[in-house]
């Protein structure tokens, strides 16, 4: 059951990158490999801390300040 639940908790860490990815890429256009790097480091709880700013970026050099300033904690 443990392996089922660490699976599961993947899963929805996945999902949650995938949306992100999606809507940065509407936003902003192709999403490089270095920036979705920086996503599979961040944990679920960064993710969610993401999705509510991500609306406020006006560039790319948003995400990337949002991202450097949370690569350390």
């Amino acid at each position: 059951m443990q392996l089922m639940t660490s699976m599961r908790r993947e899963g929805i860490q996945q999902g949650k990158e995938a949306v992100i990815v999606r809507l940065l890429s509407r936003r902003f256009g192709v999403i490089s490999p270095e920036i979705t790097g920086c996503l599979d480091l961040l944990s679920s709880d960064e993710l969610d801390q993401l999705t509510d700013n991500l609306l406020d970026f006006t560039s790319l050099a948003d995400l990337e300040a949002w991202l450097s300033r949370h690569q350390s904690n």
